[in-house]
């Protein structure tokens, strides 16, 4: 699970142009963290973000374990 982590880092601090990222949870603060730093980053090109997550968890037990 680690190193598909630091997989994921390395791939958005990498980005040049564009990151879309489509998954049902999105609770990573390292994958968190690393899109803020790759998008603050005013060294580097404009980053298109696109991010496509469910509104809301579709289940109680869902909203319990991820909120």
């Amino acid at each position: 699970m680690r190193e598909v982590k630091e997989l994921l880092v390395g791939a958005i601090l990498a980005a040049e142009r564009h990151i879309y990222v489509e998954t049902q949870y999105l609770t990573s603060e390292a994958i968190a963290d690393a899109l803020v730093t790759r998008l603050s980053d005013a060294a580097r090109p404009r980053l298109d973000l696109v991010l496509v997550l469910p509104h809301k968890p579709d289940a109680f037990k869902e909203e319990l374990a991820v909120g």
